[in-house]
């Protein structure tokens, strides 16, 4: 079986994050899972007070209704996590739908987290579900939790075409240069036609073979 594309072959012993402090760095891409700076300011402003994806959000989070989120790179559950305080504050149901290659175990997320005391409380509850389903190990990850419903199909970036059809999409994995395979046309195609009218991706990304893809 080879490696997929875009991948350097590792031993799975090795497949655990190498850190820069606490932040987690995959060692098969040799890239951080987020800015060095602060990850938790990061994906709010790229996944939730960005312009576009704060008027998507507007319009579909609506008090007694459910938000629609999928995602390539569930990495960490950061974005998971940020995506979950801002449905719950705008009084939604927040459905989670995740692609991930490489599981973390729960011991490397909760170090991951631990930097955003803030997130405590979903972090613990996250991490609490996320071992109790085997932490991707056995397969994909499902968890129900207040307000939330998560799945995290484990696997490579082109299982987006099982996504349901979602009010946004996330867009994370690691830099395109470093897992093009994430980023190749036929995951591109798949997100869009997973994508409600008037949904948004959003994506920290932008070389101009993504903005094009998109």
């Amino acid at each position: 079986m080879t490696e997929p594309e875009g991948i350097r072959a590792i031993d799975a012993s090795q497949a655990a994050p190498e850190w820069r402090g606490d932040v987690p760095v995959s060692p098969v891409y040799g890239d951080p899972y987020w800015s060095l700076e602060d990850g938790e300011a990061e994906a709010r402003f790229v996944h939730v007070s960005a312009p576009g994806a704060a008027a998507g959000m507007r319009a579909r989070m609506q008090a007694g209704e459910t938000f629609q989120v999928c995602e390539l790179g569930f990495g960490a559950g950061l974005n998971l996590l940020t995506l979950w305080r801002a449905a719950r504050a705008a009084g939604a149901a927040l459905r989670f739908w995740s692609v991930e290659l490489h599981p973390l175990r729960a011991d490397d997320m909760a170090r991951a987290l631990r930097p955003w005391p803030a997130l405590g409380t979903d972090a613990a509850a996250l991490i609490g579900a996320w071992r109790a389903a085997g932490e991707g190990r056995d397969g994909d990850v499902r968890a129900t939790l207040p307000g939330l419903s998560l799945t995290v199909a484990v696997g490579e970036a082109r299982r987006a075409a099982e996504a349901p059809m979602a009010d946004q999409w996330l867009l994370d994995g690691f830099a395109p240069a470093r897992n093009p395979s994430m980023w190749r046309a036929e995951v591109l195609t798949a997100v869009g036609a997973a994508t409600r009218p008037g949904g948004a991706a959003t994506t920290y990304a932008a070389a101009s073979a993504v903005r094009q893809g998109l």
